[in-house]
């Protein structure tokens, strides 16, 4: 059974893992890994302007967890402070086997897509016009 069909409470579960199993709460969603923690923290607001934390807040917003003003008031602040996330981006490059340097051009390089590299995507454009037309496919995709 889809879990969007289910009533589910966030702080309810969490509640009931820290009970049961002496589990702990993470400051945010995906904070359970160091690498998740860096990507959507770090990597995906700097170099793509992209926060994740929007759609995470949206769904807690939408089902009545967490007000919107409490989510703008999060959002305006960065989940971990700017020396952790330094500590962060030096054992990413060492996970990574890269220099800080390298990483760092890395992150500073131009920003590519799956346009940049070679693919099948017009093969798989393709596939989806023919299962809509067949009727077998009734999402829209972009």
């Amino acid at each position: 059974m889809p879990l969007n069909l289910v009533p589910f409470i966030k702080k309810d579960a969490e509640d009931e893992l820290g009970q049961r199993f002496g589990w702990q709460r993470f400051q945010h969603k995906h904070h359970e890994s160091r690498f998740t923690c860096f990507y959507e923290d770090y990597w995906l607001p700097r170099k793509f302007g992209f926060h994740k934390r929007r759609a995470h807040f949206s769904s807690l917003i939408m089902t009545g967890q967490m007000t919107r003003e409490q989510a703008l008031a999060r959002i305006a602040h960065p989940e971990m402070d700017e020396h952790f996330l330094q500590q962060e981006f030096e054992y990413v490059a060492n996970k990574l086997d890269l220099t800080v340097v390298e990483l760092q051009e890395i992150f500073d390089g131009a920003n590519k897509t799956y346009r940049d590299y070679k693919n099948k995507r017009w093969l798989i454009g393709l596939g989806t016009n023919v299962l809509c037309l067949l009727g077998l496919e009734k999402r829209f995709f972009r």
